[in-house]
């Protein structure tokens, strides 16, 4: 019996690249965690996970701006929901950065905070994540909160998010605007008498 060793498998151009993409996917797919994002944030401030839709250079602005008011806050922006949610990733970050610091973390489903021995009160960072929830992107949602942090506009945002339609001035604009035809129906329908 004579021996024969199968031939080699060869793949056409196709199926490499189907290779590729399922190895790049699952890269992609790896969760970063918090002892992976921990030493980049100690050492740059923030920290954009390929994957996600943020600006770079925004975040890092961002930061810069946050930081020259005297804080120490560090921004994480994940392109995978981390286990727990963003509140709790941010708290195992500081956790890792040593407890003391603002961690803010944007998640593809969350945003939460971690801060301890930092110049912010909860208060400010409730207010600053409840105006960064109206961000469409994940830039203008660091942006956002940023900007409603240190009070002064941050990018694009403004603080206490900025933007959109001023509904209680255009509620006011309704109300004044029917009391005066009201009005004047009625004086003309008085002078009819």
């Amino acid at each position: 019996m004579e021996d024969r060793a199968d031939p080699p498998i060869e793949y056409d151009l196709p199926m490499k690249r189907l290779i590729f993409a399922a190895v790049a996917l699952v890269v992609l797919v790896a969760a970063a965690t918090p002892s992976d994002v921990a030493p980049v944030l100690e050492v740059q401030g923030f920290f954009v996970e390929a994957g996600s839709n943020a600006d770079v250079d925004a975040v890092e602005d961002a930061v810069v701006e946050a930081r020259f008011e005297g804080g120490t806050l560090s921004v994480a922006v994940l392109a995978v929901e981390p286990a727990g949610g963003a509140t709790i990733f941010a708290g195992n970050t500081l956790d890792e950065m040593g407890g003391i610091g603002t961690v803010y973390v944007v998640a593809p489903e969350t945003v939460g905070w971690a801060s301890e021995g930092d110049i912010y009160t909860e208060e400010q960072l409730a207010e600053a994540t409840e105006a960064s929830l109206d961000g469409e992107s994940d830039t203008e949602v660091v942006e956002l909160f940023v900007a409603t942090l240190i009070d002064a506009p941050v990018g694009a945002a403004e603080p206490g998010g900025g933007g959109g339609l001023p509904w209680g001035w255009i509620l006011l604009f309704i109300v004044v605007v029917g009391g005066v035809f009201v009005f004047w129906r009625m004086r003309r329908s008085s002078k009819r008498l």
